[in-house]
Formats: C-alpha cells, structure tokens, sequence
C-alpha cells in the first residue's frame, strides 16, 4: 500500500485521503504535453527554454548547480542543451502559471534519477507563495516515474525552504554529507517498496 509520512508526528499513514486523491486527478488531466495541477502546469524542459534555465541557474548557489554540472556553465550553448536533453540524465522541468490569457514560466524543478530534486523560482515570482504549489506539482509529474521517494538537501539555516518542503509533506530524516557540505535531507515517500519473491517455474 502507498504511504505517505506524517511531518508532525514522524510515523507512516495510508495515503488513502486528499493527497492521494489530488495526485490521481492531475495523473488523469495529464496531457502529452504537460501535467496541471490547479493553476501550474510542469512539462518537460525544451530547447526553447535554455536561455531562461540558464539564467535561474545562474542566480542559484545551492543544488541546482551540483545537479546540472557545466551544463549552464559560461561557455555552454543551446546544442549541448539538446542533446543532455535527448540522454534524459535527469528530470528537468519547467513550471508555468496562467497569467494574463497565457502560460508564463515561473521557475524549474531538477531531479536526479534517484529522486533528489531541487526548486528555482524566477526573482519576479518569489514571495507569492508558489513554492509549496510548485513543489507538489513537481510531486504529481514525478509520480509517474519508478520512484520510491524524493529527497531534498536543505542547507542549515535555510528555514524557508525546510518549512516549504515540510509544507509539501517531506520530512528530515537527518543530515548529509554533500560535497563536503553537510545539510540536511527531507525524504517524501512516493510508493512502497515491494517485497521481492522469488517465483519458481
């Protein structure tokens, strides 16, 4: 059965309420080109979108950076956008809200192939209280992938970022060593891991 974690009290419940119910209704609208849920909408980076990933990148200091290497790098270019893009060596997604009579992106979500996922708003969208959104839109798009959990690394003292992953149903499970830098890692728990049995024929 699919678990989800209490932040509060640290102990394992069924997802068998509205958090459960909300990712099985953004599944359904999934379209093939994006996944909606409530007033974001994730899809899948494109080529298009270089310029304005290399900028978030570039003002971000923390994880975005370790995740993506050189590929915002000074002397990285559109091509070699493209074809990290078609080796699918990590989830990059971009986040889009409808603003005016169109989708404008507002920000990306990195994730690795074993589930670490980082958050980068455009200046112009922070404090207005999309993080927790685009987290849980992040977590909707990602269900569909075999992932058992998702982490994040949230350096000490960056209260913001711990309560809105908090916010987003992660909790701490203790710190971690990154690069020589210790911070701390929020887990949240996408599926059970099932026993293995061994089947004879």
């Amino acid at each position: 059965m699919d678990r989800e974690w209490d932040a509060g009290r640290c102990i394992p419940l069924p997802t068998c309420g509205k958090e459960e119910a909300s990712v099985k209704r953004a599944s359904s609208r999934a379209g093939k080109e994006a996944r909606f849920t409530g007033h974001l909408r994730v899809r899948q980076a494109r080529g298009t979108d270089f310029e304005n990933l290399r900028r978030w990148a570039g003002e971000d200091t923390g994880p975005s950076r370790r995740m993506t290497g050189e590929l915002f790098g000074p002397d990285s270019h559109r091509e070699d956008f493209d074809k990290s893009l078609n080796k699918n060596v990590f989830h990059l997604l971009v986040l889009e809200k409808y603003e005016s009579g169109k989708w404008v992106a507002l920000g990306m979500v990195n994730s690795s192939k074993n589930g670490e996922i980082h958050l980068v708003l455009d200046p112009s969208f922070r404090g207005r209280g999309l993080s927790v959104p685009a987290v849980r839109a992040a977590i909707g798009y990602l269900y569909e992938y075999p992932l058992f959990e998702l982490t994040a690394c949230i350096g000490w003292g960056d209260e913001v970022s711990r309560k809105v992953f908090e916010e987003a149903g992660f909790i701490c499970r203790g710190q971690k060593s990154v690069e020589g830098m210790t911070c701390l890692e929020y887990v949240r728990q996408l599926k059970a891991q099932c026993p293995i049995y061994n089947v004879f024929i």
